[in-house]
């Protein structure tokens, strides 16, 4: 709803004064504007719609998304994330592995009992457009490195 403002104008050349009404939206701005934005690949968005992963992997990744920290990085426990979205821990430890597997976000190293992940660049990102390259460096660098520690540890 608009509210009504009313407007009184002077032409200069006749000194008619002229009334307009003005309206003024009431609304407050969006809800949404209060936080920070994650930026998405429309490949993966198209590539999540035409192979779409578990009802539960993509609660757990949109809620990923929304706690989502710079350059990639998801720092938050399983078991909290099951709080946050009310879903048990085993099914969020079933989404995070299936997205995992999909490549659409990466395991990190373990941070006390807690493992970390970052969101896959290419699906999207939280950073300044400039670090993109950076971090996609950043996560091949981390990805070899893994590489190397899981296979001798086999």
């Amino acid at each position: 709803m608009a509210k009504q403002i009313r407007v009184e104008q002077t032409d200069l050349e006749t000194g008619e004064v002229v009334q307009m009404v003005a309206l003024k939206p009431t609304r407050g701005p969006h809800p949404f504007r209060k936080e920070g934005f994650v930026q998405m690949s429309q490949a993966a968005m198209l590539e999540l719609a035409q192979n779409p992963v578990s009802g539960e992997a993509r609660r757990v990744l949109d809620a990923l998304c929304a706690v989502l920290d710079f350059d990639n990085f998801i720092q938050l426990s399983q078991t909290d994330l099951a709080k946050l979205i009310g879903m048990e821990r085993p099914n969020v430890t079933r989404a995070i592995t299936e997205l995992a597997e999909r490549g659409i976000i990466i395991k990190g190293m373990k941070v006390g009992r807690t493992l970390t992940y970052r969101l896959s660049p290419t699906f999207g990102f939280k950073s300044k457009g400039s670090n993109f390259q950076k971090l996609m460096n950043d996560v091949q660098e981390f990805s070899k490195r893994n590489a190397v520690v899981n296979s001798d540890i086999e």
